[in-house]
């Protein structure tokens, strides 16, 4: 890391490495893993919500035409 001067005042430099180690490449791996995971368990999630949602409101309208 390298402190760099500029008009507005001090800011800091992060040099990234060209080419990551087979260690960190597997820990990206593994990262974007966990979150397409999460990602796809969230979007299950939400399709049965979705379903149960729509079967309750498709009940309130029966109920509401019958009155």
């Amino acid at each position: 890391m390298a402190k760099v001067d500029d008009r507005e005042g001090n800011y800091a430099l992060y040099f990234l490495p060209g080419k990551t180690l087979p260690e960190q490449e597997d820990r990206l791996n593994e990262q974007e893993d966990d979150v397409d995971e999460r990602i796809d368990r969230f979007d299950d999630d939400w399709v049965a919500e979705r379903s149960r949602l729509m079967e309750q409101l498709e009940e309130i309208k029966a109920k509401i035409r019958e009155v």
